[in-house]
């Protein structure tokens, strides 16, 4: 429910709306793809496309 999503929680010694950790995780994965793409093409591999959504 949307309640849930605006509550407040414990980060990092404050507080943050929960919706915001699902922003966080998103772009955290998004970030290490991001790593792992960069590797692999320095390894002579050719990673196949990425669409986020």
């Amino acid at each position: 429910p949307d309640e849930k999503l605006f509550e407040q929680a414990e980060f990092v010694g404050g507080k943050i709306p929960n919706w915001r950790y699902l922003y966080a995780m998103d772009n955290h994965i998004i970030h290490h793809r991001g790593q792992c793409m960069v590797y692999l093409r320095l390894k002579g591999v050719t990673p196949e496309g990425y669409l986020g959504w």
